[in-house]
């Protein structure tokens, strides 16, 4: 049996301008590029997996540090998030745990360091 695909929630009153996020199966982690990132970016939570160490070398603007108690006790499923790191592979860890709490999730590919690659604003 196919796993159903699902898409991010569309806010209400968005615009047919505006990109839909790709869908995602269910039980799976979608992908997402840098510039759609940047272009959905008020429209999902942004999760930053990264040590603390790290984020001092630069954070997507609107990102948040990603604690795995905090966040899930403090978000519900609703908004699609985006996980990321340097490369994706510690956030690929937190991605798949949330993808078992029911989030609908993305990972950033290429990570923080395609985003900074790229070009992208960063703070």
């Amino acid at each position: 049996m196919a796993k159903r695909k699902r898409s991010a929630p569309r806010p209400s009153g968005a615009s047919d301008d505006q990109i839909d996020l790709p869908p995602v199966a269910s039980g799976a982690v979608g992908f997402i590029t840098a510039e759609e990132l940047l272009r959905v970016m008020n429209r999902v939570k942004v999760l930053d997996c990264r040590s603390g160490p790290e984020r001092k070398l630069g954070l997507i603007p609107g990102s948040i540090p990603y604690n795995p108690n905090r966040f899930e006790a403090e978000n519900a499923p609703a908004v699609p998030v985006v996980c990321l790191s340097w490369t994706n592979k510690r956030s690929l860890v937190a991605a798949y745990r949330l993808v078992k709490q029911g989030y609908i999730v993305y990972q950033l590919k290429g990570g923080m360091w395609n985003w900074q690659r790229q070009g992208y604003p960063k703070i």
